[in-house]
Formats: C-alpha cells, sequence, structure tokens
C-alpha cells in the first residue's frame, strides 16, 4: 500500500510539471543561506538533503533541517508540525488531496527527545513518501 502511495504522489507530481518560481527559488536560497549560518552546512551537503540525502547523525545536519523546517512553516518555534501549513503546501505539488494527507497522516511521529533529530527524521519521511516534491 505504501509503495502504492509513493507512486500515485510521484504520478501526480510528474504530470504537474513542476517548475519553480523565481521567488520560490530565492526563498529557498536564503532559507538555506540562513540555516547555513547556524549550522555551519555548505552547499554540497545541502544540495545532498534537497535530493533526500542525508545523515541524521550528524549533529550540524540535524541543526540545519530543524531550522530550514521552521523557516519554510512546517514545524513552529514550539517544534510542533504545522500540518495546515504542509498540506496548502503540498497541495500546490501534488492536486489530489486524498494523497496528501496520506502522506501528512504517515510522517507524523510525536517529538520524542531530540526535536533536531525529530525534525530530521521527519523531513526524511517526505522526502521517501513524497519523491518530487519539493519542500518549499
Amino acid at each position: 500500500m505504501k509503495s502504492y502511495l509513493i507512486l500515485s504522489v510521484l504520478c501526480f507530481v510528474s504530470a504537474s510539471a513542476l517548475t519553480l518560481t523565481q521567488e520560490f527559488e530565492s526563498a529557498r536560497r536564503a532559507n538555506h543561506e540562513a540555516c547555513s549560518k547556524i549550522s555551519h552546512v555548505n552547499q554540497e551537503t545541502i544540495k545532498k538533503m534537497e535530493s533526500g540525502v542525508f545523515d541524521d547523525t550528524n549533529p550540524d545536519i540535524r541543526k540545519h533541517i530543524f531550522c530550514y523546517t521552521q523557516k519554510v512553516g512546517f514545524i513552529n518555534d514550539k517544534a510542533e508540525l504545522q500540518k495546515d501549513v504542509i498540506r496548502r503546501k503540498m497541495s500546490q505539488q501534488v492536486k489530489n488531496l486524498d494523497l496528501v494527507d496520506k502522506v501528512i497522516q504517515m510522517c507524523t511521529f510525536p517529538l520524542e527527545g531530540d526535536k533536531n533529530l525529530w525534525a530530521c527524521k521527519t523531513l526524511a519521511c517526505y522526502y521517501k513518501s513524497a519523491p518530487g516534491v519539493i519542500i518549499l
């Protein structure tokens, strides 16, 4: 079932022929730059993270991902997942809201311990469950 969901999301994203606007691209870059000042993560690592490849054992990467997910509004200052924001942003790329809701449900984990690790695992779930969806 999970494989079907991933395939469905991928098909919808591919079918929509997503292109980033200059505004989104500028915001994405600015968010990564701001978080890099805190985490000291380099551009090569950021490119890997954007393709869904990151080492959740690295505390700098964890810190960067937590910072980035806050900047894009996925997580608030209290380290709470903002499902309404995630749904709105994902639905700009995936038009089937049932699929969006299933991915959100699948990738909602309770915060236990390290908020940076939690953000990292949550983001990894989105990249794995919704390949091709750009986290903005």
